[in-house]
């Protein structure tokens, strides 16, 4: 069965995946940087998709590229393989990831807020006395 990012997580072949296969030709050609470039995408595209099944296979390839590497590419191998593991933690506590970009550049989620019952102004939920007045909240 042929990778297709668009299919279903079913019909997905991870270690089919084109970038998995370039990834691992380049590893055993010794171009490692070139191997943490490819698995990058393939994570990319694991985390666009929301695809549990594609982090392990994503993770072993960095494994494998940080055990065989030096230097920068080591460097780079280690932290996909962290990315990785975070990304699988929070997809299994139902987080949605989304895009790495998205994340990285894209507005940080609301704080949570009430509203002063005094002077109607917005304050963080748990403030316990008013920035604006001076209102003191109630504990409950």
């Amino acid at each position: 069965m042929s990778f297709q990012e668009n299919a279903s997580p079913s019909a997905r072949d991870w270690d089919a995946a084109p970038n998995v296969v370039r990834a691992r030709t380049l590893l055993a050609n010794g171009r490692f940087r070139g191997a943490v470039k490819e698995a990058w995408k393939a994570a990319s595209i694991a985390v666009r998709t929301d695809d549990e099944r594609g982090y392990p296979v994503v993770r072993e390839l960095a494994r494998d590229i940080g055990e065989r590497a030096s230097g920068r590419a080591q460097r780079n191998a280690v932290v996909l393989g962290s990315y990785l593991s975070h990304c699988q933690e929070a997809s299994t506590a139902g987080i949605r990831q989304g895009s790495l970009l998205a994340r990285l550049f894209g507005a940080r989620p609301a704080q949570k807020t009430k509203t002063c019952p005094e002077c109607a102004e917005t304050v963080k939920a748990a403030a316990r006395i008013c920035r604006f007045c001076d209102h003191r909240f109630g504990d409950g």
